[in-house]
């Protein structure tokens, strides 16, 4: 329930998605792995808690490999602590700096493909 729930905030709960699950086939983006030479953008989801997050934690650093399920970073508003979980395994590429607020929407990080 909540591995659905964090697809759907991370735009991979599409009509389209569900379809392609329900046929036994699974969509390109929830594959788990990037391609390589490719690589992933993450974004800070809409958690239902207000639209500006402010980036507290990383739990992983630039050039570190990341699995699927892994925690990355800690988002934090007045209202909720939430630690972010990758869905997609691969080399963190690209983050931002620590106490950044952010909206929703806004790239958070990249991983690209090994």
């Amino acid at each position: 329930m909540l591995n659905r729930f964090i697809r759907w905030i991370s735009g991979l709960g599409t009509a389209q998605n569900a379809t392609l699950e329900h046929q036994g086939k699974r969509p390109h983006s929830n594959a788990g792995h990037v391609v390589k030479g490719h690589s992933q953008v993450v974004r800070v989801p809409d958690l239902g808690y207000g639209q500006s997050y402010r980036l507290t934690k990383w739990h992983k650093e630039p050039g570190d490999h990341i699995r699927s399920g892994d925690i990355v970073c800690s988002l934090e508003n007045e209202t909720i602590l939430f630690e972010f979980e990758s869905l997609y395994s691969g080399r963190l590429q690209y983050s931002i700096p620590l106490n950044q607020k952010m909206e929703v929407g806004e790239v958070l990080f990249r991983i690209e493909g090994m």
